[in-house]
């Protein structure tokens, strides 16, 4: 079962970012990125599972799915 939970450090919960979880366990991370994209919403994904890899997503649902697939591919 695939779920998401909003990413919390030191105690802050940040907004429009998410751990993902497969049944139960944190595979991976996606996340809005501000900085480096000034008015053009990229969301950035990670696989947090060996082997790690990452990229970038035009909407939340896009990056979920990338996410998916990298942790279904091993």
């Amino acid at each position: 079962m695939w779920t998401r939970k909003r990413t919390r450090i030191a105690g802050r919960i940040l907004q429009d970012d998410w751990i993902v979880h497969r049944d139960g366990l944190p595979v991976g991370r996606v996340r809005l990125d501000y900085r480096e994209n000034p008015g053009r919403n990229v969301w950035l994904w990670f696989k947090q599972t060996v082997p790690g890899t990452h990229g970038e997503a035009d909407t939340l649902d896009e990056a979920l799915e990338a996410v998916r697939k990298a942790v279904l591919s091993g």
